[in-house]
């Protein structure tokens, strides 16, 4: 335990790396939040871009690796710092004000902005439909307040977008104020002691990935994407265990020098990971998983518990979980030794950079998202000098409206705990954009040829394999695209799955025309199989898109073929009949009696003995 003389001495310092951490690790959004619309293996509410890169998807994978995980840590670290320093009152007055404020009108007012404006610019989903199909009036009412103005809200879940961070955290300050009020200091004297075990190995982050494991194999979706409003418990409680850490760490923070000393070793076997990450996460996340994976919910509302989705992936998922988690607590520790290694006395930029962090993320995403949308529309340029040109004048501008609208005005008291004095006598630095640019333009240049050169490359070969039809397929906004191909059967992805599959997969509410119907003359027969055995129709039927199965059908899809899970057509349906939404569930049971007027045969067996009848029944 600390003397009182030592926590007088240390009152007055502060952990400038530290603080540089927690702000790079929100400002690494600006670059997640670029990327991800000219990645490859891009998620459909990301398809924007008709020719995509590796790079993109390599710097993705990097970030969301660590970034979050690590802001987690730190905001442990720090929440603990102010508490033991100012104490719980002060702490709570402070978080009220900086997060909670903040988030309530993020959540009221800039998500539904988000929803209208991003939408509008392109994005496929149920508010781009909507507002396809019915007036501007209509649509904002329809939007804002979630749906509370009128009868259906169309969107499938409440989400906050890249706010959800601040939902998270303040429940986790919610859980740390229950530990320190509900339980005995034991445990937090065990838990302190736990951690400063860790901290005094070099192989510390095997030991915290290991400890992670159960958590991070149990996700429903093992690369951890938020689940907002109504989020799964493990997904929440995996980030809970890094902002546990950092309340050990601030208590053992005598040992930040062991981090400080294995610093390169960990950045560089954490680094090492990072390449394998973008070649699995497909397998494990969308692949691989059986049709039981769609009913597997482990959200406070709708739990529904399915033992064989668990469970499934074998040694193979295991190995994936165990390389991310122990990749995360690497570069985690990483950075945080780099810091303390380089940073421990204070700069007036890094201090500026600090101060200024919280606004750009929180500001930035209408921004990133929109240009992102809009600059798919516009055929010149490669995926990776439109991303680079998007994200260089995103910071300028960003930067702009925190030195016009934040730092010296009431924002600042919000976003900074208080805002700063043009000219102070405390030789508060001041640093424009101007001066910013000034300071960036020469490597921003070097930066902008480097992206032009290699992206061109990369979309030459793209334009070669036919990558296009395959992402207007997903995208499903321009209807004479596939106008310029004559077959498309040897056009494939590195799944072995042809544009009809993906189409397939697609929810027909996405679409702005119907793909399977403009890509069928393209293709000799429907029954390609991907390298799990899938065929469009199963895929079709899996979505739940009627209008594709009667579709596919008619061209002469087999309703029998099944993959390797042992699954027709019928049985996807057959378990998706469990869904919690019942509109869901009645779509799939009009499937399941197109494809019995069919002639598909219900008596088959899938890999656990169970036929089409059984499913329906119990899953």
């Amino acid at each position: 335990m600390d003397s009182p003389a030592h926590i007088r001495i240390e009152k007055g310092v502060r952990y400038h790396g530290l603080d540089l951490v927690r702000s790079v690790a929100m400002l690494l959004g600006l670059v997640l939040h670029v990327s991800i619309f000219f990645m490859e293996d891009q998620r459909i509410w990301m398809m924007s871009q008709h020719q995509t890169d590796p790079l993109n998807g390599l710097l993705y994978s990097f970030v969301h690796m660590f970034r979050m995980q690590l802001f987690f840590m730190m905001a442990g670290f720090f929440a603990q710092l102010v508490i033991e320093r100012k104490g719980g009152h002060p702490f709570w007055r402070d978080r009220i004000k900086r997060i909670l404020i903040p988030f309530l009108f993020a959540a009221i007012v800039l998500v539904p902005l988000h929803d209208l404006v991003i939408s509008s610019c392109g994005q496929p989903g149920m508010v781009r439909q909507y507002m396809m199909s019915h007036s501007l009036i209509d649509t904002v009412k329809a939007v804002i307040f979630y749906g509370l103005l009128v009868d259906q809200y169309p969107r499938e879940f409440v989400g906050f977008w890249h706010y959800w961070f601040v939902y998270y955290l303040l429940w986790m300050y919610l859980v740390h104020a229950v530990i320190r009020c509900a339980l005995p200091q034991s445990i937090g004297k065990a838990t302190s002691g736990f951690c400063g075990w860790v901290l005094r190995r070099a192989s510390a982050a095997l030991w915290m990935g290991l400890l992670c494991v159960p958590v991070h194999y149990s996700l429903t979706d093992p690369d951890f994407l938020p689940n907002h409003l109504n989020f799964e418990f493990n997904n929440f409680g995996y980030y809970l265990i890094f902002y546990l850490f950092g309340i050990g760490l601030y208590r053992q923070r005598q040992l930040l020098p062991k981090l400080e000393k294995y610093c390169f070793f960990n950045i560089s076997i954490g680094c090492m990971l990072v390449p394998l990450v973008p070649t699995l996460t497909p397998f494990i996340c969308d692949i691989q998983p059986s049709v039981a994976h769609d009913v597997l919910s482990l959200k406070w509302v709708g739990f529904h518990w399915v033992s064989e989705a668990v469970f499934e992936g074998g040694a193979f998922k295991l190995c994936y979980v165990l390389m991310r988690a122990c990749g995360a607590w690497l570069l985690c520790f990483g950075f945080i030794g780099l810091a303390e290694r380089y940073l421990k006395v204070g700069h007036p930029v890094v201090q500026y950079l600090s101060d200024s962090s919280y606004w750009i993320f929180y500001s930035h995403m209408i921004f990133t998202f929109s240009f992102s949308f809009l600059s798919a529309k516009i055929a010149w340029g490669n995926s990776l000098t439109k991303s680079y040109l998007i994200f260089v004048p995103c910071t300028y501008f960003l930067w702009w409206t925190y030195n016009r609208f934040v730092r010296y005005s009431w924002l600042g008291d919000f976003f900074m705990s208080r805002r700063k004095r043009r000219g102070s006598q405390g030789g508060d630095l001041h640093i424009s954009t101007l001066q910013l640019i000034k300071w960036t333009w020469k490597p921003a240049s070097l930066g902008l040829l480097f992206a032009f050169v290699i992206g061109q490359a990369f979309k030459e070969r793209s334009m070669l394999v036919g990558e296009g039809f395959l992402k207007e397929a997903q995208i499903a906004q321009q209807e004479d695209y596939f106008d310029r191909a004559e077959s498309l059967d040897q056009v494939l992805d590195r799944f072995g799955r042809s544009a009809l599959h993906l189409a397939a997969m697609t929810s027909d509410n996405l679409r702005d025309y119907n793909v399977i119907e403009k890509l069928l003359p393209h293709f000799e027969h429907p029954n390609l199989r991907d390298v799990m055995g899938r065929t469009p129709l199963f895929n079709a039927s899996r979505a739940g898109n009627v209008g594709d199965v009667r579709f596919l059908l008619a061209a002469g899809a087999n309703p029998d073929l099944a993959d390797r899970f042992g699954h027709t057509a019928a049985h996807a349906s057959a378990i998706k009949l469990h869904l919690k939404d019942p509109a869901a569930s009645e779509r799939h049971r009009q499937i399941l009696e197109i494809l019995r007027e069919h002639g598909a045969d219900f008596t088959l067996l899938d890999h656990m003995g169970r036929n089409v009848s059984t499913l329906m029944e119990k899953l």
